[in-house]
C-alpha cells in the first residue's frame, strides 16, 4: 500500500517503525516530501532519504525502552542514497552505550518517483520469545507454536503467522475464560455471564467463545474503552480470507498485542491475589498457634 507524507517528520517516524519492528523483506512504499539531495563525494547529486536521528527500542542491557542514537552511516550526512544499494545502519543505546542495533536497508526510487524501502537484514534478530509471564501461562507445545508464529511474522509470512496465532488462542481460550471469570467475580460477582462459564468452555465455535470473553471482560482491562478481546475476532476464518501476507502481518500484530496484554494483565493480577491469600492464611495459622 502506498503511503503519502506531507512532512518529513511524519516520514521519519514511520521509518523508525520499519527499522525497529517491521519484518524482513516487507516493502514500505512512500511518496510526498520524503526525498533529500545527497552529495555523492564530488560527483553529481543523487536523491536519498533522511534517517531518524533517534529511535525508541527495548534495550536488553538496560531492561527497558530507551532512546537509541544513529551512529552510522557517517557519510552523506546519514542519508542512504536511492540507488538500490544496501545501506548499513547502526543505532546505539544512549543510556548504556553498549547496546547496538544493526540494520540493512535497500532503498530505490521507481520511474513514478515512488520510494521503495525494504529491511533486508537485522542484528540482533527480531524477538522470538514471549515475556516470562506469558511463557508461564503456555504449554511447551504452545511455546513452540508461538516461536513458529514469530518466525513467520518476522519473515513477512503473515498468513502462516496468523494461522499459528489462531491455534495458540484456540488452545488457550478456556484458560483465558477462567482468568476473565476470576477478574469478573471480583468486580461483579452477581454477573449472569458467570453462570454460563462451564457451558461456554464446552462451546466448539471459536467465534462464540471470543464473543463471550469480550462481553465478560471487566472494564478495568479495557483501556480507553477499547475491548482487546474484540480484536481477536480478526483471527476468525472470515477475517483471513483473501488477505495478503502483508495484511496478515498487520492482523497478527494487532491480535498478538491484544492477546498478550489480556493474558499478562489478568495472570499477573491472579498470581498476586493468590500470593496475598496464601500469605494471609499463613499469618492466620501463625496467630492461631
Amino acid at each position: 500500500m502506498l503511503e503519502t507524507f506531507e512532512k518529513k517528520a511524519a516520514f521519519e517516524k514511520r521509518l523508525a517503525e520499519v527499522i525497529v519492528g517491521w519484518p524482513l523483506y516487507r516493502t514500505l512504499k512512500v511518496t510526498g516530501d520524503v526525498l533529500v539531495t545527497v552529495d555523492s563525494y564530488g560527483q553529481r547529486a543523487v536523491p536519498g532519504i533522511e534517517l531518524p536521528l533517534e529511535i525508541d527500542r527495548y534495550c536488553e542491557t538496560c531492561k527497558q525502552i530507551q532512546r537509541w542514537q544513529l551512529k552510522q552511516p557517517h557519510d552523506q550526512g546519514g542519508f542512504p542514497k536511492t540507488s538500490s544499494e544496501i545501506t548499513f545502519i547502526r543505532f546505539d543505546c544512549k543510556n548504556c552505550e553498549s547496546g547496538s542495533l544493526l540494520v540493512f536497508l535497500r532503498v530505490r526510487v521507481d520511474e513514478e518517483t515512488i520510494v521503495h524501502i525494504v529491511k533486508v537484514g537485522q542484528y540482533p534478530a527480531l524477538e522470538l520469545n514471549p515475556s516470562p509471564i506469558l511463557a508461564s501461562a503456555m504449554t511447551r507445545n504452545d511455546l513452540a507454536l508461538y516461536r513458529h508464529a514469530l518466525t513467520c511474522r518476522n519473515s513477512n509470512f503473515g498468513i502462516g503467522a496468523v494461522a499459528y496465532l489462531r491455534r495458540i488462542v484456540e488452545n488457550q481460550i478456556n484458560y483465558l475464560l477462567d482468568l476473565i471469570a476470576d477478574a469478573a467475580k471480583a468486580s461483579d460477582p452477581d454477573s449472569p455471564l458467570l453462570e454460563r462459564l462451564s457451558e461456554m468452555k464446552g462451546e466448539k465455535r471459536f467465534s462464540e467463545k471470543i464473543d463471550y470473553a469480550a462481553e465478560m471482560l471487566p472494564k478495568t482491562i479495557r483501556r480507553g474503552g477499547h475491548n482487546p478481546i474484540a480484536t481477536l475476532h480478526d483471527l476468525t476464518s472470515e477475517g483471513l480470507h483473501n488477505k495478503s501476507d502483508e495484511e496478515c502481518v498487520d492482523i497478527f500484530d494487532r491480535c498478538k498485542l491484544a492477546f498478550e496484554y489480556v493474558i499478562e494483565r489478568l495472570k499477573e493480577d491472579h498470581d498476586k491475589d493468590a500470593l496475598y491469600q496464601e500469605a494471609m492464611k499463613a499469618l492466620a495459622r501463625k496467630k492461631a498457634r
